[in-house]
């Protein structure tokens, strides 16, 4: 159902010029939808792949325990009504795999014993459940029925791992419906996230809905996780998933690690097993609406006033058998399911912006000089005298910037900027830009059964996006278009009682555009920066986008933009094929297979930015100054139009022939009806994607390698000439130390072939009740940033379409706003002479695929018939992981000029640059504990608790810019710390209580009304409380002059306050410049921030309709109890905000209100 809401009327009015808000049904959704029913009438369905399907095994014996051979089973889906038949063999010991999670009923027979049967066989995902039979003397046709008591200890696997069931699913409040909220019900998650994925893609990278999660799993990097869908792959490249399943199309998921079955690879972290839910042989389904507005919800800690908000989640679900009257009856073989939800949201943003104030704009800064901050002018450095290496510069007195002095290029760029308001906490302006998102899903498959020897799966799922808000400041805008497609295709065939084979196709695809814009600028803007001062070529003639683009500027501390001006991101690009092959030889299940997936990627890009900070008007040989407050400041230094850092791309951006493929085989070994035992191998191998195209000029790209000082290239391309631009080769030769790869295919990485890994897993049953698992295995981190690791070479020497310098300007000025690239006027583009000046996002070419060395011990303990307490030693070390950050710069700091600086690095002939290595390494130990009750007696809960410690080498993730501080290249040890998504203390619950009052419950008042109204009642929460994130203090600027862009602070003092405050979250005085030409003594991620609690509740009331309707009224509150959590305070010590809290890490509290409807 539909409530029409003031939101209609803001989406009816959307301007049809922003890409992607055409109308909710356009020609793209109505191809959807005809797909999808082609789909369904055309392609039948069953089964799931192994990855997320069910198995039992068990051991049949007599009344003398001795076992019983060749007894005939026969298993039934209680819903479907299909079977599948085995037997114990000679040993008496029997499997059934390949299971879908459901319902069960079991039948043994044996000529001479009873005929044993058990019902309430309940399985979930990845379950496999151990039934031991014990058969009596007697006749066949006696038969003895009982209700399963299936263990709740784990006695197969090693594994660790959490189903969340259908009921928790469906009842706890989830913020925007997003199910990876509930992953932090899981011991060893943090939900902190330091990678690009950190914001749900942020736009570029995917734009997830509701509150989210891409959680850092058993100490693993964020990106290390596998996102599976009906078991294919459904990961997009940032480590997020690519399509987001409907709530009320999750059957349940399951999030494992440590596995010690080999068919389980591909990634260090935790794998993300989702079921969709399925047909049965009644016809079910459900509608929802879910409501939100600013009038339910709390005032923003740090806001005046509450944001306007409108926002309606709403959708349908309905499954059943396939029914076609007269013509065709589905039920026991044929079954479809079927859900659609759509989202609507439009809020005005309160961000806190620091606007420039009209006296900076004219070059007055004296309002810093209350501060202590006393700014310099760049144009005057020269060689101190008494110094060699060292400058010297002049204050500009009172802090005035002379008319003169100010850049004309950015005083008409500073026109984009809007007013400044009164001073608050953290800046002078609110920006109330409003935020539009559409977004609709779908989601059919069909389920068929060919008797009981072979099923046939088939789903497919498709997403479309839309949303435009703030690019950083009231004035600019970023507009996202983004659309997902996710399918799957399974069968299974059963050979006999021992043997099955299950093959299986997926295709994950999906694209996100992403634009920067200034809506308010008139059309000539960008002709009118070129007159200004502005290179041609840095804003205009791009081949990636047809005109002229105001480029993007970030001014640390101030109003910013930072995003590329456009760029098409292919989320996904994989086609997948696998088989596995089960066969159960008496007590050894024996299970080999195979998965190949083919990598490929499409998208323009194009951008031109710079960015500024205080370090270009700082006094060079006393950046702290006499205060110790600092010198300089960042939005002088744009006025004055020195940058600190300029990028510049034009390409379109093409992969072709990447790959990842795995091979295993494992042995689960049942030894004896107690004991388990599993062993397995399993190879993966990927090979990178090719980057570009000779025929069409993007495919002539390079490499360095930094371990000999040479520049490697895929090919040779013309030379350079009059009417050759670039690609092309100046002087018509190779340079000296540049050469062409070896690689036949012309990929600039060299394959690793090495990633050989064993599994070994052991479980015993002390007693019915108590198990003890143990188990080690190696993984292989085979697609953290596959696709996009091999992009980042795009555009490089012999190329033109991608130009990036990190540290500009660092002692006498040299680059310029307006060509900070040294793009000049117009013209042909060409080349530099050779590429060692040029620096980019560089990668070892022998880099390797990290690995994870993990093991765990663990004790199950089920304390009652619905209870368990599980408690767990884990840990793991990893090694080879990406390193990042800036490489060749100078070995020891010290003063000096460009030149001197050169001198004292490994390779003098070439930039400091960007380059990823796999130098680095971590380790994890946790001890974790788990509370389960399953539904009884109307209650449910999951408690978590986490006490764990995750260090690595300088990054906890890729590229240096994810949880990066790499302060010296040459002491990494120096950088050795907790990670950036270590917690300390880690707690989550979970529980749903269905109030014991009303008919057939223990409390039912004897009058009617009061029974009526006292029944239907059903209490949720989840909580999460956990330790503060790590941060450290730096000073933003090369200090150490190394070709560094920052250094950390000295700590001089304690660094927590007697009260903390947003205000003053940091004692700043503890806190100190290091002198010049030195490293800062704090440590990584020493500091923590405030500690996080969240309350999410809700209450329900059913209303029944009949005998099979139930109308459904929700209340639910986010952050019920509205506590403030601050965030990490400003780090940055010369950055006018220091030490300064400006914003929450949760939300304030938020109610919902729903209404579905369920058959």
């Amino acid at each position: 159902m539909r409530v029409p809401s003031r939101i209609d009327d803001v989406y009816a009015r959307k301007d049809s010029g922003v890409d992607g808000f055409s109308q909710c049904l356009s020609t793209r959704h109505w191809l959807g939808i005809v797909f999808l029913l082609i789909w369904e009438v055309a392609v039948p369905r069953c089964g799931y792949a192994q990855s997320v399907s069910a198995a039992i095994n068990g051991t049949i014996t007599d009344q003398s325990e001795a076992r019983v051979p060749d007894a005939r089973m026969v298993l039934r889906n209680v819903d479907t009504g299909t079977q599948r038949t085995t037997s114990s063999g000679s040993a008496g010991t029997y499997s059934i795999t390949d299971l879908i999670p459901g319902n069960y009923f079991l039948q043994v027979m044996k000529d001479g014993f009873a005929t044993r049967e058990m019902t309430g066989i309940l399985l979930q995902v990845n379950q496999t459940a151990t039934l031991d039979f014990r058969l009596t003397v007697g006749s066949s046709q006696q038969t003895l029925t009982v209700t399963a008591n299936l263990s709740a200890v784990e006695s197969t696997t090693s594994e660790l791992g959490t189903v969340i069931t259908t009921k928790s699913v469906n009842d706890l409040p989830l913020n925007g419906r997003n199910f990876t909220q509930l992953l932090t019900l899981t011991p060893g998650v943090s939900p902190i996230s330091v990678a690009q994925n950190s914001a749900g893609g942020s736009g570029w990278g995917g734009l997830a809905v509701g509150t989210f999660i891409f959680p850092a799993v058993n100490g693993q990097r964020n990106r290390s996780n596998m996102f599976l869908l009906d078991g294919v792959n459904d990961l997009a490249f940032l480590g997020n998933y690519n399509y987001s399943p409907i709530i009320d199309d999750i059957q349940e998921f399951k999030l494992q690690s440590h596995n010690d079955l080999a068919e389980f690879g591909g990634v260090a972290g935790g794998i993300i097993n989702v079921a969709t839910k399925a047909g049965t042989n009644t016809f079910h389904g459900s509608a929802w609406e879910f409501l939100r507005n600013e009038q339910m919800d709390a005032r923003n800690f740090f806001l005046p006033t509450r944001n306007p908000l409108r926002q309606n989640q709403f959708g349908v679900a309905a499954g059943g058998p396939v029914l076609f009257p007269h013509l065709y009856n589905g039920r026991h073989q044929t079954f479809f399911f079927f859900a659609y939800e759509g989202f609507r949201q439009s809020q005005a943003a309160q961000s806190i912006v620091r606007a420039p104030t009209a006296a900076q704009l004219t070059g007055d800064f004296g309002s810093l000089l209350g501060q202590g901050i006393q700014i310099y002018n760049p144009f005057s450095t020269s060689p101190d005298p008494l110094h060699p290496g060292e400058f010297l510069r002049d204050p500009f007195p009172g802090n005035k910037i002379p008319k003169n002095l100010l850049s004309p290029a950015a005083e008409l760029y500073a026109t984009l900027f809007p007013a400044a308001g009164p001073p608050v906490p953290g800046g002078n302006l609110d920006d109330t830009t409003k935020t539009l998102l559409d977004q609709d899903s779908y989601t059919g498959r069909i389920d068929q059964n060919f008797g009981s020897h072979d099923s046939l799966l088939g789903r497919i799922s498709y997403f479309n996006e839309s949303s435009y808000g703030s690019a950083g400041y009231p004035g600019a805008l970023k507009q996202i278009s983004i659309y997902s497609w996710n399918a799957s295709l399974h069968e299974s065939h059963v050979f006999g009682p021992g043997t099955l084979l299950q093959v299986h196709f997926g295709r994950n695809l999906g694209n996100d555009t992403v634009t920067t814009a200034f809506p308010n600028t008139p059309a000539d803007f960008p002709l009118a920066l070129i007159n200004a001062g502005f290179s041609p070529k840095f804003i205009s003639g791009f081949v990636a986008f047809p005109g002229s683009i105001v480029p993007v500027i970030a001014i640390n501390g101030y109003a910013s933009t930072s995003s590329y001006n456009g760029q098409t991101e292919q989320l996904a690009n994989t086609y997948e094929f696998g088989g596995d092959l089960t066969k159960v030889l008496n007590r050894h299940t024996v299970k080999a297979g195979y998965s190949y997936s083919i990598e490929n990627f499409v998208g323009p890009v194009y951008a031109a930015g710079e960015s500024f900070s205080a370090f270009q008007t700082s006094d060079l040989e006393n950046p702290g100054g006499p205060s110790g407050a600092g010198t300089g400041d960042a939005l002088a230094s744009f006025l004055l139009g020195v940058p600190t850092g300029s990028f510049w791309r034009d390409a379109l951006v093409t992969e072709h022939g990447g790959s990842i493929q795995g091979g295993y085989v494992q042995d689960q070994y049942k030894m004896t009806p107690r004991l388990s035992l599993n062993i397995g191998v399993r190879y993966d191998l990927s090979k990178w994607p090719v980057y570009g195209s000779l025929s069409d000029g993007t495919g002539y790209v390079g490499n360095l390698d930094l371990s000999n000082g040479t520049y490697i290239v895929s090919a040779v391309p013309p030379a350079c000439s009059p009417s050759r631009r670039a690609p092309c080769l100046p002087n018509g030769v190779l340079p000296a130390n540049v050469s062409i790869t070896k690689n036949s295919n012309r990929n600039l990485h060299y394959t690793d072939y090495g990633n050989w890994q064993g599994r070994l897993g052991i479980a015993y049953r002390l007693r019915d009740s108590t198990s003890v698992r143990a188990g080690y295995g190696r993984f292989y981190d085979e697609w953290n940033g596959v696709t996009q690791t091999a992009q980042n070479i795009g555009g490089t020497w012999p190329s033109v379409g991608a130009l990036n310098i990190n540290s500009q300007n660092q002692s006498i000025p040299t680059a310029t706003i307006g060509d900070p690239l040294g793009l000049g006027a117009g013209g042909v583009l060409y080349p530099p002479n050779t590429p060692f000046g040029s620096p980019s996002y560089y990668y070892d070419p022998q880099l390797k695929t990290p690995y994870v060395d993990n093991w765990n011990l663990e004790v199950d303990q089920q304390l009652s018939s619905y209870t368990t307490l599980s408690i767990a030693y884990v840990g793991s070390h990893s090694g080879r992981l990406d390193l990042g950050g800036l490489h060749n710069t100078a070995e020891l700091p010290g003063p000096g000029d460009a030149a001197t600086v050169a001198s004292r690095q490994p390779f003098p002939h070439i930039t400091a640059t960007n380059y990823d290595t796999s130098a680095g390494n971590g380790n994890y130990n946790s001890l974790q504990v788990k509370l389960n009750r399953v539904t009884a007696k109307g209650l449910t809960y999951l408690l978590s608790y986490t006490w764990s410690k995750s260090i690595d080498l300088a990054c906890s993730g890729l590229y240096g810019v994810e949880g990066c501080e790499l302060q010296n290249a040459y002491d990494l040890r120096g950088d050795r710390s907790v990670s950036g998504f270590d917690l300390t203390h880690s707690f989550s619950g979970s529980f749903s209580y269905e109030l014991p009052f009303g008919k057939g419950k223990p409390l039912n008042p004897s009058n009617k009304v009061l029974s009526h109204l006292a029944d239907g009642w059903q209490l949720n929460a989840l909580v999460i409380v956990h330790s503060g994130t790590p941060y450290d203090v730096i000073y933003q600027g090369d200090l150490a002059n190394t070709g560094n862009t920052f250094v950390r602070a000295n700590l001089v003092g304690d660094p927590t306050p007697e009260h903390r405050t947003a205000a003053e979250w940091i004692n700043t005085s503890a806190f100190a410049v290091p002198a010049p030409y030195t490293f800062g003594d704090l440590g990584r991620n020493s500091l923590r921030s405030d500690w996080y609690r969240n309350l999410d509740c809700s209450l329900f009331r059913r209303f029944p309709i009949g005998e099979r309707l139930q109308l459904e009224f929700r209340a639910e509150a986010f952050n019920a109890t509205n506590t403030v959590v601050l965030a990490a305070p400003s780090n940055i010590i010369n950055g006018p905000n220091f030490g300064v809290v400006t914003s929450t890490a949760n939300t304030p509290r938020q109610l919902q209100m729903a209404l579905k409807l369920a058959f």
